[in-house]
């Protein structure tokens, strides 16, 4: 430091050191010219995989701001870590292992680069793989499928992860990922399926005293209850799992908690109550810049304004919504947003008949894109999003007829999301381009 060689930070409490970047690149040619490099870089990726396994152990019982920390961190030495692993092929099992055992950074920081690197790992996948490895790249793939809400890829991938887990006699890697299926099952709406998976996760979590997954678990099993139909159960779900999260300090765990609550108020015929709290949870995520369920939570929220009839505050929500959607490549986020700014247009009040036809026209244009973009997908319209497209879509067969209402479904379900964006933009807040 004192001939600054290198630079020290202590922002974070503890001490990082790095080199400037002439002296790396010094550095590294001269590992090069001694054939030390590879050497090196096999430590150094070796001790990146080590780390990762503590921030796996730390997201179980660290609060939020520790191992949050500790990931945003170290990301620029995962990375260099698995493009000498895995991109490189130096050491194809290891970067195997270690695209596995950062599925909390694809969770939380990089789903499209996780998505990149699990579909890499296994394609180098041969007998030489080991089985846990293959288990654990099986539920980071389903943690990516999740974020996309690509439910299917998220079933499918924790299936085979779950048979992988118990051959490795890994009981908490098993519970884990019935967690994920069980998600997954839900989501499909097979939920007697999903609550017998479920039930079988829970009792594993509490014998296992993984308080997190205990949470997580209890979740989802009040997300099953409330597309049952039964707001009570999964109130009572989601009461149990609060107070575990707001005990280890996982905030963000707890906004999504509240937003499940949401959902369930939404569907109990609470628009208000449900908007509170989905309000609640998306102040906690904006205040760590998650983007992601940022955007998931404002697309919420406009579906929420307009049960209440606050249309122009819905307009405002899911522009942004969509904005962020587009950006993180959250293909079905922006269908179900697309849907949203079709309700609007299809239940606000128009001034004139010519602006009613104009945004009916528009409406159903964008109900036939959606409807043809998460077929191809394969993905599904959430359950709560029922009753608001089904309102919209039978005002509008009401008002312009059920042929020109199928026409002009039908001219949405050619078009390309650029072309959709284009059509919401008429008159609305978008920028065709964004």
């Amino acid at each position: 430091m004192d001939k600054s060689l290198l630079v020290a930070d202590f922002d974070a409490g503890e001490a990082r050191y790095s080199l400037l970047e002439s002296f790396r690149e010094y550095a590294r040619e001269k590992l090069a010219a001694r054939g030390e490099a590879d050497a090196v870089a096999r430590r150094h990726a070796l001790a990146y995989l080590e780390l990762a396994e503590r921030l796996e152990r730390a997201c179980d019982t660290e609060p939020d701001v520790i191992w949050r920390a500790l990931a945003q961190d170290e990301l620029d030495n995962w990375h260099a870590a698995l493009q000498w692993a895995v991109t490189d092929r130096n050491d194809v099992v290891l970067g195997q292992a270690l695209v596995g055992a950062l599925h909390v950074v694809w969770a939380y920081f990089a789903p499209l680069e996780g998505q990149r690197y699990v579909a890499s790992a296994f394609e180098l996948a041969d007998e030489k793989t080991p089985i846990h490895v293959l288990a654990r790249l099986g539920y980071a793939d389903g943690i990516i499928a999740m974020q996309h809400r690509a439910y299917k890829v998220q079933l499918s991938s924790s299936e085979r992860a779950i048979e992988r887990f118990r051959a490795a006699g890994d009981p908490l890697g098993v519970a884990r990922t019935q967690d994920l299926a069980g998600q997954a099952l839900v989501s499909l709406g097979r939920l007697i399926e999903a609550k017998t998976l479920l039930r079988q996760a829970l009792a594993s979590a509490r014998a296992l005293g993984n308080r997190r997954l205990i949470a997580c678990v209890l979740r989802n099993l009040g997300y099953a209850s409330s597309v049952e139909g039964d707001c009570d159960t999964a109130r009572n779900y989601v009461a149990e799992a609060v107070p575990i999260y707001q005990a280890l300090g996982a905030g963000l765990g707890a906004a999504l908690a509240r937003d499940d609550l949401g959902e369930c108020e939404f569907r109990a015929g609470n628009a208000e109550l449900a908007f509170q709290l989905a309000s609640s949870a998306l102040a906690t995520f904006r205040a760590v810049n998650n983007q992601r369920f940022v955007a998931s939570i404002l697309s919420s929220l406009a579906m929420y304004l307009i049960a209440l009839g606050r249309y122009d505050d819905a307009e405002e929500r899911a522009c942004e919504a969509l904005a962020l959607a587009r950006e993180q490549q959250q293909d079905v986020l922006v269908a179900w947003t697309l849907q949203h700014i079709g309700a609007i247009s299809a239940l606000r009040p128009q001034i004139s008949d010519e602006d009613a036809l104009d945004a009916y026209t528009q409406a159903a244009r964008i109900f036939g894109f959606v409807d043809a973009r998460l077929q191809a997908i394969g993905s599904a319209r959430m359950y709560i999003y029922e009753q608001g497209h089904d309102r919209a879509v039978a005002g509008l067969r009401e008002a312009i007829g059920a042929d020109a209402m199928t026409r002009f479904m039908a001219e949405g379900a050619t078009m390309t999301e650029e072309q959709a964006v284009e059509e919401a933009s008429k008159r609305r807040c978008l920028e065709p381009s964004t």
